[in-house]
């Protein structure tokens, strides 16, 4: 008889858990779910300390992912917060990744273009003991374009294969651009529209990339923010910002970073 009376009290507690998360913001809504789709969830390749590990999952089964449709739900925006570790959710198709968020478990909360919600996370960590992944990664250095197709063509055989950042080849390198934080430049955003026209009238936009990386100095010194513009060596050398301090310049490195799946474990 115990056992009969808590199981609807079990359920009624984990219906009003995440009551508050729900909001009839559906985080696949728009998503149209195929075979060849899998989630990874996984937590950075670069935190020695695998802070999030017990968040890693993969699912492959279209099933699967229709049954999360309704469950996987984000409520009301909440003030952003970085953190250098947090786990990414990564939809993919093949070895493409279509869609990507980043969840913040200590905040319990997921970030959508930018800004962040509410989200229940303990969901993820429940699916990750249900799904869970092991991953590697391996990084391979390449001369040219050809050289990596053919390395290309070769990993995604592997049945290991998760998935690859690849080389990018359309710079010769990359410098970085420090703005400090003011009512002008409140957030990254704010810098584009000002940065971007003084580098157009240097070459075409096609011709470079602007970026903001959360990496350690940025989340650390929160007093300014360090743009990354992408580009090849001349726009560099004929760029004088205004309201901004230009640093150095640093040549490319064409590497690959492959992640595959490492053991398999039976549902």
């Amino acid at each position: 008889m115990l056992t009969q009376i808590n199981r609807p009290i079990t359920f009624i507690l984990f219906f009003a858990a995440n009551l508050a998360y729900a909001q009839n913001n559906l985080l696949f809504e728009d998503i149209e779910f195929t075979n060849s789709m899998r989630l990874v969830v996984m937590h950075p390749h670069y935190d020695e300390r695998s802070t999030y590990e017990s968040y890693d999952l993969i699912i492959d089964d279209k099933k699967t992912f229709d049954s999360l449709r309704s469950s996987l739900t984000y409520g009301s925006e909440v003030t952003n917060f970085w953190d250098r570790n947090e786990p990414s959710i990564i939809l993919l198709d093949g070895d493409q990744s279509i869609k990507r968020w980043a969840i913040n478990p200590m905040k319990a909360s997921i970030r959508i273009d930018g800004k962040s919600y509410r989200f229940n996370t303990d969901l993820i960590q429940e699916l990750a003991s249900k799904y869970p992944l092991n991953y590697s990664t391996e990084k391979t250095e390449f001369t040219s374009p050809e050289e990596f197709e053919e390395f290309r063509s070769q990993v995604q055989n592997d049945q290991s294969y998760l998935f690859m950042y690849k080389p990018n080849f359309d710079y010769q390198g990359f410098f970085e651009v420090r703005f400090m934080r003011s009512n002008k430049f409140r957030h990254p955003k704010d810098i584009d529209p000002f940065l971007r026209p003084q580098l157009k009238k240097i070459t075409s936009e096609e011709e470079f990339r602007i970026s903001y990386v959360a990496n350690e100095y940025n989340l650390s010194h929160r007093n300014q923010f360090t743009m990354k513009v992408d580009a090849n060596k001349n726009l560099y050398e004929q760029f004088n910002g205004k309201k901004c301090e230009k640093l150095g310049w640093t040549d490319a490195v064409y590497t690959a970073t492959v992640f595959k799946q490492t053991t398999y474990n039976s549902r």
